[in-house]
Parts: C-alpha cells; sequence; structure tokens
C-alpha cells in the first residue's frame, strides 16, 4: 500500500489514475486499520495541501474504493462523505481538471447517501466539523471552498432545530469575521438562507445558539466593509434576514445605504473623473454603481419597520431620496425605486387612522405625487408603469382605508388625475383599466 501511495501522486494523469485503480481494489484484502491510515492520509492531503495534484489523487482514490470496494467506502462513510462533500463544491479553474474532480466527488456522495436531504441529516455534525475546519484553512480557496459548502448545508437541509441550528450558525459566524475574501459572499447568503428557513426557532433563547440580534451585527459589520461588490451581497443578504425577522435595525442600515444614495447622485456621478481609453473599465464601473443603487433601496424597502418612533425619524429623509431618484435615474434604478417606494407605502404607518398626523402625511404625498408622475407617463418601459399603477393603488387603497383623502391635496390630485387620463390610452389593456378605475376613484373625491 506505501507503494501505491507515491504513486498516487504521479504528475503523468495515466499513471496517477492506475495507481488510483489499483488502490480502490487493494483496500478490499487490506487490514482495517491499513484501510484506516490511507483515508486519514488522503483526508489530510486534501485539507492541507495546495497542489492540485493531491487533490486530484484523493478524488480519483476514493472513487476507485467506492467503485471497486464498496463495502470498504461503506464502513469507512463516516470520514469518506464528509469529504466528499466538500469535494463536490471546489471551486474549479480553467484547465486545471477540477471540474472532474468535482463530478468524481459528486458521485461518490450520490451513490452513498438516501439522496442529498438524508445524507446532510445522517452526517450533519461531521459535515459541519469538516466545512468549519475548511473555513479556518490558511487557503483563501479552501476557504471560499468550505464557505460554498456550508451553504450548500444550510440551504438543502431544509429547516435546522437545535442543536445543529447552533452548531451551523455558529459555524457560519465564525467563518465571518475577519477580512474579506474571494467566495465569502457564500457565508452571507448561507446565513440569510439559514436565518430565514428558521427565524421562529431562532426566537427562543437556546444555550450554544446564537440570538437574532447576534446574527444582525454580525452582518451589519459585513456591511460597512469597502469593497462594494462584497457590500451589495452583505446589504441584500441583511435586509433578507430584517423582512423575515421583523427586527427594526433601520438606523444602522440608513447610516450605511444613505451615504451610497447620495454619493451616486447625478451631480456626484457627472463631477468624477474618466479617462480616456478606459471605456470598459468605466462600463464595469457604471454597472456596479447601478448595482449599488438597485441594492440600496431594494434593502431599505425590505429593511422598513413597524416601529412610530425610526418612521418619524426617516419618513420624509427616505421619501425624498426616493422621489428625487425616480425624477433622475436609469430606468433599472427607477423600477427599484418603485418596489421601495410600493413597500415604504405598505408599512407607513402614517397612513393607519391611529398614527395619523395629516400635515407629515400632506407633504410626504405631495412630493411623491409630483415625482411619480414621470413614471406613469414614462413611454419606453411597461414595467415603470406598472409597478408606478401599483404604488398609486396601495395608495388609494390606504386612504381609503384610514379615511384620510384630505391629506391629498387638490395640486396631488390634480397632477394623478392627469397622469392617469394619459394612461388610459395606453397600449396594454390592463393598465387601461387599472388607471381608469384609480381615475375614478379621485375624481369622486371632488
Amino acid at each position: 500500500m506505501s507503494a501505491l501511495l507515491s504513486g498516487l501522486t504521479d504528475r503523468n494523469s495515466v499513471v496517477q489514475k492506475a495507481f488510483a485503480f489499483a488502490m480502490g481494489h487493494l483496500v478490499r484484502t487490506s487490514r482495517d486499520s491499513s484501510t484506516d491510515k490511507l483515508l486519514q492520509k488522503l483526508n489530510n492531503w486534501y485539507m492541507e495541501k495546495e497542489e492540485q495534484v493531491y487533490k486530484t489523487a484523493c478524488a480519483l482514490t476514493v472513487h476507485a474504493i467506492g467503485r471497486y470496494s464498496p463495502d470498504v467506502l461503506k464502513n469507512q462513510a463516516r470520514l469518506v462523505l464528509p469529504l466528499a462533500f466538500l469535494g463536490m463544491h471546489e471551486v474549479p479553474e480553467e484547465e486545471k481538471g477540477e471540474k472532474e474532480d468535482g463530478n468524481l466527488w459528486t458521485e461518490v456522495w450520490q451513490e452513498n447517501v438516501p439522496g442529498t436531504y438524508g445524507g446532510i441529516r445522517l452526517y450533519m455534525e461531521e459535515l459541519i466539523t469538516i466545512t468549519q475546519k475548511a473555513l479556518q484553512s490558511q487557503s483563501w480557496k479552501m476557504k471560499a471552498q468550505g464557505a460554498s459548502a456550508m451553504a450548500s448545508l444550510a440551504k438543502q437541509s431544509g429547516s435546522l432545530v437545535p442543536p445543529h441550528l447552533g452548531m451551523v450558525l455558529s459555524a457560519l459566524l465564525q467563518g465571518l469575521s475577519g477580512r474579506t475574501w474571494t467566495g465569502k459572499e457564500e457565508l452571507l447568503k448561507a446565513i440569510a438562507s439559514v436565518v430565514c428557513a428558521c427565524s421562529a426557532e431562532l426566537h427562543k433563547a437556546v444555550p450554544d445558539q446564537p440570538s437574532i440580534s447576534d446574527v444582525l451585527q454580525a452582518m451589519l459589520k459585513e456591511c460597512r466593509k469597502e469593497n462594494l461588490r462584497y457590500k451589495i451581497v452583505a446589504l441584500r443578504c441583511t435586509a433578507d434576514v430584517l423582512k423575515t425577522t421583523q427586527e427594526n435595525q433601520f438606523q444602522e442600515l440608513a447610516d450605511i445605504i444613505f451615504p451610497i444614495i447620495k454619493k451616486n447622485s447625478p451631480e456626484m456621478v457627472g463631477s468624477s473623473p474618466s479617462q480616456n481609453g478606459d471605456e470598459d473599465e468605466n462600463e464595469n464601473e457604471k454597472e456596479l454603481q447601478m448595482d449599488s443603487l438597485l441594492c440600496a433601496f431594494e434593502s431599505l424597502g425590505k429593511a422598513w419597520p413597524r416601529s412610530p418612533e425610526t418612521q418619524r425619524c426617516y419618513r420624509q429623509e427616505l421619501c425624498k431620496l426616493m422621489c428625487e431618484r425616480l425624477k433622475l435615474s436609469t430606468w433599472k434604478v427607477q423600477l427599484g425605486v418603485l418596489q421601495a417606494m410600493k413597500a415604504y407605502f405598505q408599512g407607513l404607518m402614517l397612513l393607519e387612522a391611529e398614527h395619523a398626523d395629516p400635515e407629515a402625511l400632506r407633504g410626504i404625498l405631495s412630493e411623491t405625487c409630483s415625482s411619480i408622475t414621470h413614471s406613469l407617463e414614462n413611454k419606453s418601459y411597461t414595467s415603470i408603469r406598472t409597478e408606478a399603477l401599483s404604488v398609486i393603488e396601495v395608495l388609494l387603497t390606504k386612504l381609503e382605508e384610514s379615511k384620510q383623502w384630505e391629506s391629498l391635496n387638490a395640486d396631488s390630485r390634480e397632477l394623478l388625475i392627469g397622469s392617469l387620463t394619459v394612461l388610459t390610452l395606453d397600449s396594454r389593456p390592463e393598465l387601461q383599466e387599472k388607471a381608469s378605475l384609480l381615475k375614478k376613484t379621485i375624481e369622486k373625491l371632488d
């Protein structure tokens, strides 16, 4: 066996495969202690060696054992299958054969577990241990692989319960600390996935289980990182968690997001220098800035809390930001702003009779109506007109429910009727019909 072991790391792929196949047959007749040592050796190689030849040797040998000595693999399942699960998530690089390794690991895993969900449940503790070890690796690539495996573990295990819920979340939060590295986004997605699936369990106090507050503090810390691509993922994941858990961290999120929106105002963008010959780079930068704006409004809409105090502090400023961007942005950003605006009005407590403040509401409605007319009359994009109509529908429904029509002043009504009249001639019958109904609703008020 030791003679074959040295051949597993041969640089010639044909020789390497031949030795792996031989090893796959040999373990059928070798002593259990020798097989244990071999598999432990392969495990160490995979986790600690960075050269691809070692990782390929592990994939080929374990695959050969599974094919030619399946009983041996079944006996060693608790050691081998967690490694196979991690190996499945190897991030392939071009022309390095890593995709093929990933396929071998996938085959080993799928042939030896009762479905992915069943396999994860069966080997949960071993899977958490090995992915934790990968996250603590000195290699950035292994860290990314561990993050990807942990994300997959979180998504595919469904709704976790204690103690596994605490184990998975603790491992994810532990991996989240420290500097940003390529692939770390997967950890954020995994945390959001776990919290959204298990929010009811997380509201209970359980020993050794992170609370929702602990999770949010860790995620908000990641939202403050400088890397914009990473920040966008962090904000989206944090907003998803806030929406699901109904926690109020709007102030902390606004402190991070408002500067992003203000930095991307047309005046600021226009004043930034552009270098000739860097068109591709400038294009990528514009794309990234647009994505950051989309993310900003999407996150604010999801995080808008049912808290009278917080809403009183931010309702005017948030409305002003949305209205400004509605008149001056690209269609994609406008669509994102309209979706945020809809969420804003759905949750705006001023539109409820018990929280009424006619003067404050009149100011918000006046500003909204003067800007949303641009979207209602947008001739180029049906999606913009549809979403703007949806916002008006929410507004009018809420005003009717709370009997606060007096807050919609005559100028605002006139603006809306003008834009809705244009929309009654739209090429889309469903938009014509909705615009006509909303127009009649406003006209009845006069």
